[in-house]
C-alpha cells in the first residue's frame, strides 16, 4: 500500500502546481497553499474512502478511478455553484466548472498511474500500455482547451451611457466600449453607476448562443472608498 499512499500525497500536489503555473505563471504559486488545502481536504474526506470501497469491489481500472475523480470534482462544482456569488457564476461559472472537472480527472489519473498501474498488489489490473487512457486524455484536453478558449473572460473598459433596467435581480446599462461599440451590459448593482461614469467590464461568449455578453465589474475611480462602496 505504500505506493497508494505516495500517490495520494503526490497527485494533488503535481496537479495543483501545474494549475497554478499554467494559469498564472510562477506568480500563480502564491495561491498554491490554499489550493492544496482544498485538494487534500477532498482527498481525505472523499478520495480515500472511495479508494477503499473501490478496492473491495475491484473497481480500480483507470476508467473507474477517472470516473471517481470526476464525481468528486462534480461535488465541488455543485458547492461552488450554490455558494459563490451568482454574478461571478454568470461570468466565470462555465470556465471554472470545466477546470474543476479537469482537475478532478487529472488527479485521479495521476493517482492511478503512481499507485495502481503495474502495482503487484493489484495484479488484476493489466500492466499493458493503457491506450484507452491515452486517447481519452487527449480528447479531454482538446475539449477542455476548446471550452476555455470559447468561454474565456476578457477585460475591457467603457463609459456608461444610460441605465436601462434598475430591477435588483438583473439591472442593465448601455455602455460605450473603448472601441466605440455600444453594448448592453449586466450590472451587479446600479449604485453610483450614472451616465458618464467610466467602468471596468468583463465579457465572454454566452451559452448556448455564443453571442458576446458583458458584465460591469467595477468603477474606474481614484477614490478607493468609492470603488469599494460603488453599490452604496
Amino acid at each position: 500500500m505504500h505506493r497508494v499512499w505516495i500517490a495520494f500525497g503526490i497527485s494533488p500536489l503535481v496537479v495543483a502546481i501545474l494549475l497554478c503555473v499554467i494559469g498564472s505563471g510562477i506568480g500563480g504559486l502564491l495561491i498554491l497553499p490554499l489550493l492544496l488545502v482544498v485538494m487534500y481536504f477532498f482527498t481525505a474526506i472523499a478520495a480515500i474512502p472511495i479508494f477503499f470501497l473501490f478496492r473491495k469491489l475491484r473497481w480500480l481500472h483507470w476508467w473507474q478511478v477517472g470516473a471517481a475523480g470526476l464525481i468528486i470534482a462534480g461535488i465541488f462544482v455543485f458547492l461552488y455553484l450554490i455558494i459563490a456569488n451568482p454574478y461571478h457564476i454568470e461570468i466565470a461559472g462555465i470556465a471554472n466548472s470545466s477546470t474543476i472537472l479537469a482537475v478532478g480527472f487529472a488527479v485521479a489519473i495521476i493517482f492511478w498511474l503512481i499507485g495502481i498501474y503495474r502495482n503487484q498488489e493489484f495484479s488484476y489490473i493489466s500492466g499493458r500500455l493503457p491506450w484507452g487512457l491515452i486517447i481519452v486524455t487527449i480528447v479531454i484536453i482538446i475539449l477542455y482547451g476548446g471550452i476555455q478558449r470559447v468561454f474565456e473572460s476578457r477585460d475591457t473598459q467603457g463609459e456608461v451611457i444610460q441605465i436601462m433596467n434598475t430591477t435588483p435581480t438583473k439591472p442593465t446599462a448601455l455602455v460605450k466600449l473603448e472601441t466605440g461599440e455600444v453594448i448592453n451590459a449586466r450590472l451587479y448593482c446600479v449604485g453610483k453607476l450614472t451616465p458618464g461614469r467610466k467602468v471596468y467590464l468583463e465579457s465572454r461568449a454566452g451559452f448556448p448562443s455564443l453571442k458576446r455578453m458583458y458584465w460591469v465589474i467595477a468603477l474606474i475611480t481614484d477614490d478607493p472608498n468609492e470603488a469599494l462602496n460603488s453599490c452604496a
